[in-house]
């Protein structure tokens, strides 16, 4: 968004985040242009495509012994004081369907809605937290530190639209900068470093 809003100076921008059924509404209806979802999407007229994929990272105050890791194993993890998502959250299900069996309830010392939440608790040392890696990268580092978990599984982002409405510039421009984005986060930089992400 800071790049286009740049590069149309004179253009104004909309951004909401919104439950599935309500993004499904308002491109329906013609009340939003596109949205990005981390589920696809099956309600025709909506075509839905995947442009792009992200994973799990686990985020950690500065200093933490992880930081001297490339990449950090569950079983690291879980030795640690624990910021849990709750199970009906889609970051909670995510690490329940992945890891069944190997979160002890027992560390799970705080537990949280949003991935926001969980960076800002760890950056102040109340534990260490399994995020998405799109939500660890947006995060300031001078006071929070990521690593990758290791062989955590993918999941892709799809883009949402109605076909019926045609595709103004600004829209394409958005979408083409979400892909190019997303290739960029492929290439690198490594994991936990600063850099021209997103």
């Amino acid at each position: 968004m800071s790049s286009l809003s740049a590069r149309y100076p004179d253009s104004r921008f909309y951004v909401e985040s919104q439950l599935v059924r309500e993004m499904v509404r308002l491109l329906s209806i013609g009340e939003a242009d596109v949205g990005f979802s981390s589920l696809p999407i099956d309600h025709p007229p909506l075509v839905t495509e995947a442009i792009g994929s992200w994973s799990l990272s686990c985020v950690f105050q500065k200093g933490h012994r992880f930081e001297q890791e490339s990449a950090v194993s569950l079983r690291e993890i879980v030795k640690e004081p624990l910021i849990a998502f709750s199970p009906d959250t889609p970051q909670g299900r995510m690490v329940a369907q992945a890891y069944p069996r190997a979160i002890d309830p027992g560390r799970q010392r705080i537990e949280v809605r949003s991935g926001q939440v969980a960076c800002a608790l760890a950056a102040a040392g109340a534990g260490v937290a399994v995020v998405d890696s799109l939500t660890a990268r947006a995060w300031p580092h001078d006071r929070l530190a990521f690593r990758p978990v290791r062989k955590a599984p993918s999941t892709q982002v799809f883009m949402v639209r109605n076909p019926h409405f045609p595709a103004s510039t600004l829209e394409q421009a958005l979408v083409e900068r979400v892909r190019q984005g997303f290739r960029a986060l492929r290439r690198g930089p490594a994991e936990g470093k600063t850099g021209s992400d997103v």
